[in-house]
């Protein structure tokens, strides 16, 4: 229960007997009497709950009436209240009713009556039915999909064409890099084969030197004998 001071909010407190406010420390007992309610573990466990007894303080109190007596009270239960609001969903509509899914949801939705105004005739309200299908409905479901689908084929399309010019650069690149190194290649051999005489000039003196002088054997070979 829940009581209102002026604009402040207090618990109600059945365990208080008091008419004044009082500063409690909430136990297990408290807790579990349903008085109040822990939202998290941790919470403040010192709380300011007011007495059970009414006085002339309280600007609202908020209750709720458990068991009815013999007579009525006045200006509460004298009239039955009756309940203006119906299903607004069509799923709820259709089991309130026991619709089919053939049926028009439309026919079935409660009305109420507006007050009435003079000289003008009885006006009735109805709520907007939600989830309702209807032909305008399917229709932007159809174009929301057919647009989806151009998309997509637009995309395969564009992603194919731009598969096809990478892989023609790349083949290029591929024949740049092979024709470059077959000209370095081509270069190497020419140049090597125009070294190869130059080095040949070169070394031969050097072998004739080498050789010994003809009278200089046959000395040798005479001394030997």
């Amino acid at each position: 229960m829940i009581v209102s001071i002026g604009v402040q909010i207090f618990f109600f407190s059945l365990l208080l007997r008091l008419i004044f406010m009082a500063t409690i420390f909430t136990t297990k007992h408290f807790l579990d009497s349903g008085l109040y309610r822990e939202r998290r573990d941790g919470a403040r466990r010192r709380k300011s709950v007011r007495g059970c007894i009414i006085g002339s303080d309280l600007a609202v109190i908020n209750v709720i009436i458990v068991k009815k007596g013999e007579k009525e009270i006045p200006g509460l239960s004298e009239k039955p209240m009756e309940n203006t609001l119906g299903p607004k969903r069509v799923g709820k509509i259709r089991k309130f009713f026991y619709l089919k899914k053939d049926d028009d949801v439309r026919q079935f939705v409660i009305r109420r009556e507006l007050p009435a105004k003079e000289g003008k005739p009885k006006r009735t309200k109805a709520p907007k039915i939600q989830r309702l299908v209807t032909p305008e409905r399917v229709q932007r479901k159809r174009r929301r999909l057919g647009l989806k689908k151009l998309r997509y084929e637009k995309n395969q399309k564009e992603a194919a064409e731009y598969n096809k010019l990478v892989a023609q650069l790349r083949k290029e690149q591929r024949q740049s890099t092979k024709s470059k190194l077959s000209s370095r290649v081509s270069t190497a051999k020419v140049a090597d084969k125009k070294a190869a005489p130059a080095a040949k000039t070169q070394a031969a003196p050097k072998t004739a030197a080498k050789q010994p002088a003809p009278a200089a054997a046959a000395k040798k070979v005479a001394a030997k004998k």
